[in-house]
């Protein structure tokens, strides 16, 4: 008894250890297909930049391109400032709630429907109590 327990035991550690290796080589062949996969996905995106006339390291297609791109990269360093400002002047305010009251007043929203009172605080923004 005590020798059939032994080779089944042996039996199952045998067929545990085929089912890892045999998990490790689907794994490797994964991965290999998905290298496979980003190669030529860089291939084409290579082509496709040399195609579009962009400059390989920004990405930027034109001096105008540039100068909109830097327009709303400044434009958004302000509106990070603004949440900044907000949230350390105005009490109580979360991140969350200065990024709102941001986009909101950038986008001239004057009304917001919310549960959050937190809104009451923020100057230009006005709070429809939903409760």
């Amino acid at each position: 008894m005590a020798e059939r327990s032994a080779a089944s035991s042996a039996q199952a550690s045998a067929a545990k250890r085929q089912s890892v290796v045999q998990m490790h080589r689907d794994n490797e062949q994964a991965i290999c297909q998905f290298e496979s996969q980003v190669s030529a996905f860089e291939e084409r995106l290579e082509t496709a930049r040399k195609d579009s006339d962009s400059d390989r390291l920004t990405g930027i297609a034109s001096r105008r391109d540039a100068e909109h791109y830097l327009q709303r990269m400044a434009s958004r360093e302000k509106a990070t400032d603004q949440v900044r400002d907000l949230f350390t002047e105005v009490s109580e305010t979360s991140v969350r709630n200065a990024i709102h009251a941001v986009v909101m007043l950038h986008h001239d929203i004057e009304w917001n429907a919310s549960f959050d009172g937190g809104f009451d605080r923020v100057p230009g923004v006005k709070r429809m109590d939903l409760d």
